[in-house]
C-alpha cells in the first residue's frame, strides 16, 4: 500500500494545550498548462473509505496538499500530502468546533481565524485538498473523493446530533 504517516515536523508533542487548525493551506499554481483543482466539502469522510482512498496508488506526477476529517474522529484535523505516487497523512491539530456548537463562535471571528465561514452542523471542519497535475484524471479523482463522503446522521459531531 502507498500510505505513510507524515512526521510531526510542525507540531511538537510537548506543545501545551490544544493546537487549532486555522486557515486551510493554499498550494502555488502549477507550472505548465494544467491548473490546480480544489476538492472541498464540509461532510466527513467515512473512515474505512478514507483509508482505502489514501492507500491507493496515485499518479507519480500528481501532487496534493490539504486537510481532511473523518467521521470516527470528528475533533481531529488531518493533514494530507500526495507526492511521487505516495499519500502521507498525519494529525495536524483540532478543529475549533471541538469545544463548541457549530454556531457558538460569531461568524466574523470564525471567518477571520479560518479564512472561511463555518457550517451550521460541522462548524470549521472541512475537506480541503488542492491537487496539481491532475489533468484528465481530475473527474475520476473528484468522483472517488465524493464517494468517500458520508451523509450518515451518526457521523455528525456529538454536539450537532439531534436529541433522541
Amino acid at each position: 500500500m502507498a500510505i505513510e504517516l507524515m512526521p510531526l515536523d510542525e507540531i511538537s508533542p510537548d506543545a501545551p494545550g490544544d493546537i487549532y487548525v486555522g486557515a486551510t493551506p493554499a498550494m502555488p499554481a502549477p507550472d505548465g498548462a494544467d491548473r490546480a483543482h480544489l476538492f472541498s466539502d464540509y461532510r466527513p469522510f467515512a473512515a474505512l473509505k478514507a483509508v482505502c482512498m489514501i492507500g491507493q496508488m496515485w499518479p507519480n506526477d500528481l501532487t496534493a496538499d490539504g486537510v481532511f476529517w473523518i467521521d470516527s474522529q470528528p475533533d481531529v484535523c488531518f493533514k494530507i500530502r500526495i507526492s511521487e505516487g505516495i499519500a502521507a497523512y498525519r494529525p495536524a491539530g483540532y478543529w475549533m468546533a471541538r469545544h463548541m456548537n457549530a454556531d457558538a463562535l460569531p461568524t466574523p471571528i470564525a471567518q477571520a481565524i479560518t479564512g472561511r465561514g463555518g457550517h451550521p452542523v460541522y462548524g470549521d471542519r472541512i475537506q480541503h485538498i488542492q491537487f496539481a497535475n491532475a489533468g484528465e484524471d481530475w473527474d475520476r479523482i473528484e468522483s472517488m473523493l465524493r464517494r468517500c463522503l458520508t451523509d450518515d446522521p451518526a457521523s455528525a459531531p456529538r454536539a450537532a446530533q439531534p436529541d433522541p
